[in-house]
Parts: structure tokens; sequence; C-alpha cells
């Protein structure tokens, strides 16, 4: 499962099913770029050159992007993780424990292809053969690499030495002995296989065995179409209603047009689809490239997780030997286009899915569904708080945009923004004075806090929401400073002035000696009186010295000799 080493016009071979590739200068090709760094984000030769040469700009994460050791950037080119390989540890440890966690982090977990330059050589000062030894420890670790589902590129400089090409030889002989026998042995038989993939499979024995050309297997040519077939009255529930699935469905009709009309009705003799929900007559036997397939996606999808309509999908169009590759050109498209197609719509790039990788508050995905029921359910009587739902998705698949329909269902804006401070409504709202605060210290009146949102006979329940942003915070004490720093602004932005100034104040009397407050009240209220009062005085005798000058106030002296 591990190709060989391309130096220079010799080639040392291995085996000829490859998922590694060690190339000199190798063009930085892949769905994955790694580049290193140090700690602060610096610029340097390699991180520079090859940032010019995918025509991105010289600009990377700052040191708090950095700070977690492996920051991941989605542009244009693809993802691109930098490794923060100088830092205040050794090199060759920085290098394998953020290289580690850069491999086994969610936003790569899918991608069938990386791309790694030897790193740490620079200012780390590694040498070539350890940097390329622990790249190739945490590669030959990964479950992706073992089954084949993941193709790699290990780029090394022209100034590697023979004797050095040569270990690095040996040691990808080493690791591709042990990756062909996991893939041989090490994949499961019967891989755990979501109720949206097994619909999928029973969907394409369905087509294989009620249409005018019956199969007698199922291929993975019956595969694509149960797939491209998958939003049709048809097609079972669970696969029917899986996004992946529907974005599939969506991608080809959009890319293949009427062509994939043309080449449906050549391959099952009609041109109408099934009309009503099929009824298996029998599951068809998987060809072995259907098996392959399905083993390919369980090593995507990793031992703890079932296999989903996006690892499969992936599975499919990289799977290379296979007669459906024949039915692409057919349709005026090829599989890598189709699958860059599929993940446009997974990351929000797709027209017809998507307007933009902004989160929205209208429905730009067909989530609306979605976020109904689960407002039902948190509004409903019988849902006890505390809850805690969890919303997983890939990178750009659009869960801000879920979030922000729940909470537009839940806690609409013009309801949280209906007492939004304003410099018009600061000038005319009642405020809380000196005498309101003594009474409220003093218990004579009642201390309570009036939301100004009182709820009408026939209006929705409404619950307020406090959006917070956890990725923002580095520390554990962090995250909890910064959830009640926002819900104290959240909750306090939404009351009437006077309430609000209520608010913050019975807050900090939960935090200091209500008699100090007094004191402070008392100290300042007579030197207010005290600036009235000799304000007064000075007026007074201002005026007295005007009307009757200085003889008014002549002192009464005894005349003397």
């Amino acid at each position: 499962m591990v190709q060989g080493m391309n130096v220079g016009a010799e080639t040392i071979e291995t085996v000829p099913e490859t998922a590694i590739r060690v190339e000199l200068m190798a063009p930085p090709e892949a769905e994955v770029i790694f580049l290193p760094t140090d700690a602060a984000g610096t610029p340097g030769q390699l991180n520079s050159e090859i940032l010019d040469r995918l025509g991105l700009p010289i600009h990377l994460p700052s040191s708090a992007e950095l700070k977690p050791g492996y920051p991941i950037d989605k542009t244009p080119r693809g993802l691109i993780c930098f490794i923060v390989t100088v830092a205040r540890r050794p090199t060759a440890e920085a290098l394998r424990t953020n290289f580690g966690k850069a491999l086994a982090d969610p936003k790569i977990a899918g991608v069938t292809s990386i791309w790694v330059p030897l790193m740490g050589t620079g200012a780390g000062r590694l040498r070539h053969n350890e940097s390329f030894s622990i790249i190739i420890d945490a590669l030959e670790k990964d479950h992706r690499i073992l089954s084949g589902a993941m193709r790699v590129v290990i780029s090394v400089p022209e100034e590697i030495s023979r004797d050095q090409l040569r270990v690095m030889a040996e040691r990808v002989q080493a690791v591709s002995v042990t990756a062909d026998i996991s893939s041989r042995s090490g994949a499961p038989d019967k891989p755990n296989l979501s109720d949206a993939v097994k619909s999928a499979l029973d969907h394409a024995s369905a087509l294989g065995q009620t249409h005018r050309t019956t199969r007698e297997a199922l291929s993975t040519t019956l595969l694509f179409f149960a797939l491209s077939d998958s939003q049709s009255d048809a097609a079972p529930a669970a696969l029917r209603n899986d996004l992946g699935a529907d974005f599939f469905s969506t991608a080809v009709h959009t890319m293949a047009g009427d062509q994939y009309a043309t080449v449906w009705k050549a391959y099952f003799g009609t041109v109408k689809e099934l009309s009503s929900p099929n009824k298996l007559l029998k599951q068809l036997e998987k060809t072995q490239n259907v098996v392959l397939v399905l083993s390919k996606a369980a090593a995507l999808a990793g031992p703890e997780r079932p296999v989903e309509i996006d690892h499969l999908v992936t599975a499919l169009l990289k799977h290379e030997e296979t007669s459906l590759r024949d039915k692409f050109p057919e349709m005026g498209i090829t599989a890598d286009q189709l699958l860059a197609e599929y993940k446009g719509a997974r990351l929000g790039q797709v027209v017809k899915k998507f307007n933009n990788d902004v989160a929205a508050s209208d429905d730009r995905l067909g989530y609306d569904s979605y976020a109904d029921a689960i407002y039902q359910f948190l509004i409903h009587v019988e849902t006890p708080p505390p809850l805690g739902i969890s919303i997983q998705a890939p990178w750009g698949a659009g869960k801000s945009s879920l979030m922000n329909l729940i909470r537009e269902k839940l806690d609409p804006r013009a309801v949280r923004e209906k007492h939004k401070p304003s410099i018009t409504s600061a000038r005319s709202s009642p405020r809380l004075l000196l005498g309101t605060v003594l009474r409220l210290l003093d218990r004579d009146e009642e201390f309570s806090i009036n939301s100004g949102q009182a709820k009408h006979c026939g209006e929705p329940k409404r619950l307020w929401t406090i959006w917070f942003n956890a990725w923002k915070y580095d520390t554990t004490e962090q995250i909890w400073a910064g959830m009640v720093d926002a819900i104290v602004s959240q909750v306090a932005e939404r009351l009437p002035l006077l309430e609000r100034e209520k608010f913050l104040l019975k807050l900090q009397l939960a935090r200091i000696d209500d008699g100090e407050i007094r004191k402070r009240i008392y100290d300042r209220v007579v030197t207010i009186w005290w600036a009235k009062v000799r304000a007064w005085v000075l007026a007074g005798v201002t005026a007295t010295l005007a009307l009757f000058g200085l003889g008014a106030v002549k002192p009464d002296l005894p005349e003397t000799i």
C-alpha cells in the first residue's frame, strides 16, 4: 500500500498499490498541505515559498492561533495546516506531538490526499532523516494509510544525499509490508454501516431487479445510480432524508444535466425510474469492487464510527478499478470533478445549496424542518431542563446557520433587540436615582427586575438565548469567564434602561458590602449638598456687597486716639 521513492530518474519500487509516495521537490497538490512554522507565526523560507507557489498571500496565523500547535486554514487551494515545529520544547517533540494531533483532527478526517514536506529542518535544526522518521512514525499509525484510503506525498529537498535516500527507501519498504498485511487482514468483513448506507445498498439491489435490464450482482455502477436516485419517491426514507445523499444527487444532476437520463436509459433499458417505494426482492451479491469500496469507506469512518454516506461517496469516487469510471465521460464529467462538486456542497460552495460560507438566520440550506423539530422539543412541557444538544457536522456544513434558525424560533431578533441601547432612548428613559438606590438597600422598595417583555395571550413560549463562541478562548478559566461575561452583557442589553441599571446594581451587591455603598452614597450627597450651599452663600455675599457696598459689612470698631 506504500509507493516507492522517486530519486531523480531512478525509482525504488516497493509494491504496486500505493498510499505513500516520496518525491524530490514534489509539487504541493493535495486536499491538505502541511507547512512548518514557529510559535510566533514568522514567515520562513519553506512556508513562504510554498504559499507563493500556491498563489496565496504569505500570511501566517498569529501566535494565539498557533497556540494549539496546528491551526488549519481553509483557502481557495484547499486546507493549509501549519505545524508548530519551533517552540519552547525540542523541535523533534514539537513536530511529533503537533503533527500527530493534526492527523487526528476531525477537520481532515475525510480527506483522501495530503502533502507533507520535511519539517523542522530549518530553524528547528532537525536532520533530514530525523524529520522523515517522525513523519513516517505518525503516518504508519493512521488507519487511512493502512487501508489505502488516503494518499500521502512526502516532499524532500534536492540536497538530500543518496545515502539518506536509501535509508528513507528502506523505511518506506518496511511500512509497505505492514500496510499491506493490515489492509488484507485488518479490515472487518462486515463494516459498521449507518441506516442511510444500508438503505443505499437496498435501493441499488431494487434498481438492479426492477428494470428491463436486470442485474445479477450489486456493482459500483448500481451503487452510483442508487445514490444519484436518492431523492426520488422510490428511495427508502433513511436514504432520501440523508443530507449527504441529497448533496450528491444534486451535484450529479446539476453537472450531468440531460446526459444523466441518457446514461440511465442505456444502462437500465428504460427512462423511467421506480414509480413507487421499492419492495426489495432479494439482496444482490456485492461485487469485489463494492466490497473494496465499503472497506475503504470504513477506513475513512474510523473504528469507532459507522460508515456514513459521505464516506461511501468519497470511497466510491476515489476507487479507480471499476467500470463505473466509463460512465462519467458519457455524462460529460469526471470522478474528480464530481467529488470536488460534492465536497463543495458539503463545505457550502454550491450555489444551489448555499449562498456563502457565512452563518445566516434565513433558511438557505433546507434546515428549517430540523430547526422546527428541535424548537418544538425544547419548548415541550415534558422536556425537563437542564439539557444539552450537540450539533455535529463537517466544517462549513451549516452548523451555525442551523443554530441561528433555532434561535430565531426560540428568541426572535425583534424581541431580543426591543430595548437595545440607543442615544435617543437613553435620553428619554427613566434612570436609577440615588434615593431609589438607598430605598433598595434599606429594603424599603422591592428589588425586582422587570424584563419589559410580558407574555400576551396566544403568543408562543419565548426563551431567552445567549450566543457564546467557546472557540475564542484557550483555557478552561477563560471559557468560564467569557461565558459569564456573555450572559451578563446579553441579558443586560435586553432590559429597559432602568431595569438594566437595577440588574447591574444587584449583581454588584452580591460581590461587595452594601454598607460601603451606603457610605459612598452619603459622602456623595454631602459633597453635592455642600457644593450647592457654598454656591448660595457666595451668591448672597456677592449680592450684599453689590447693593450696600463695603459699609454693609464694615466692622464696628471703637475710636482710637
